[in-house]
């Protein structure tokens, strides 16, 4: 069978979707020695992707697109709300790992939705950019064969919000990269000094937006502050500025916040672990999540998590968390505390972690979508 796969999320971005794509891809490459692959990319080259990757140019087919073929796509999402057929090398099935960019007609078709945010909380869009995935989602969600989703609380959505049908849905869990393991004391010194991190600190990574409901980290974490003498750690925020960061700023600000706070911006993959693994706890607030990949990493690493109990996120984490709701800035405060003053908790916390991490494996998300692909085909 050829398997076209959409990896334009992927070519020029590493965090989210297209972690997923190139994680998945370079996994079935990997796994499956008997289907040859298609790599198509909208925006970018492709090429670029196999490199970074390491893929076997030997086995995979790598369809780019010049301005005139870009074009033509717009055009025909725009028309007929699907990328024109003529854009898609000959696939036996073509696999959309962004709802954003809808399968061509007439092949059998698998899209994966990772969540439905715009849907649930429309708020944090502005009109346009939530009527335009809205209709994206529930036109492609329709005419796709198979239909994956990252947890089983975003199959739920995908039911109630889209009408897709609960059988023509796979809930396939993703995973923490194999990167994510304990680091090293001597790796996470250098790593903490050339970020300039000199004390104990807690740790968030992902973007700076509403959803990701920092305020009530912020206002938990001057709880924590205000509640133990002589408190010595500093909130470490890693992640690149999203829609109306602009707001944490001003909370920082009226908090006095300034002086125990270090912003980091987007950090690099390859960092990331020795972060996650200095850290006395990584805390989590999310509104919504259609999986919560930071979660698992940070289990893997070896670090406590305290995150909110919502979404995907309780599925996720298992019974290695501690869990709070998202709003309660007490109770985030006081797990906060417990998991710094209590050893044996946090010694247990890690454990847990470490084991519930092991649940989740690459090998696995990629095993059961080439079931679903193997369905169809």
């Amino acid at each position: 069978m050829k398997i076209g796969i959409d990896v334009s999320s992927a070519v020029n971005q590493t965090a989210g979707i297209g972690r997923y794509t190139g994680e998945l891809v370079a996994k079935l490459l990997e796994m499956d020695g008997r289907n040859e692959y298609v790599l198509h990319s909208f925006f970018g080259d492709a090429s670029d992707l196999a490199a970074r990757l390491g893929l076997p140019l030997s086995r995979i087919y790598v369809h780019g697109f010049n301005g005139r073929a870009l074009r033509s796509y717009l055009l025909g999402l725009k028309l007929i709300g699907r990328t024109p057929n003529h854009l898609i090398r000959k696939v036996d099935l073509f696999h959309v790992p962004d709802f954003s960019f809808p399968a061509p007609k007439g092949i059998p078709s698998v899209l994966t939705v990772h969540d439905l945010i715009f849907l649930r909380y429309p708020e944090y869009f502005t009109w346009a950019n939530r009527t335009f995935m809205r209709q994206i989602a529930k036109f492609s969600a329709h005419n796709a064969s198979a239909v994956i989703a990252d947890s089983y609380s975003s199959k739920q959505d995908i039911i109630e919000y889209l009408s897709i049908p609960e059988d023509k849905i796979s809930v396939i869990h993703l995973a923490a990269g194999s990167q994510y393991v304990p680091a090293a004391r001597q790796q996470i010194d250098t790593v903490l000094g050339g970020l300039g991190i000199t004390e104990p600190y807690l740790l968030y990574v992902g973007t700076m937006e509403p959803r990701k409901n920092i305020a009530t980290l912020l206002k938990a974490f001057s709880y924590c502050i205000g509640s133990m003498r002589d408190f010595p750690y500093r909130l470490v925020i890693a992640g690149s500025k999203g829609w109306l960061y602009d707001d944490i700023f001003k909370l920082v600000e009226e908090l006095k916040l300034n002086e125990k706070i270090i912003f980091l911006g987007f950090i690099e993959d390859n960092i990331l672990p020795a972060l996650y693994s200095g850290a006395e706890a990584f805390l989590y607030p999310s509104i919504y999540e259609g999986f919560g990949l930071p979660v698992l990493e940070a289990m893997a690493c070896g670090t406590p998590v305290v995150c909110s109990d919502v979404s995907s996120l309780p599925e996720v984490a298992g019974d290695a968390a501690l869990l709070f709701g998202p709003r309660d800035v007490e109770q985030l405060a006081a797990h906060i505390l417990s998991v710094i003053e209590n050893s044996q908790l946090r010694s247990s916390m890690i454990e847990k972690g470490l084991v519930n991490a092991e649940r989740f494996s690459w090998e696995k998300t990629a095993s059961d979508t080439l079931q679903v692909y193997e369905r169809l085909g």
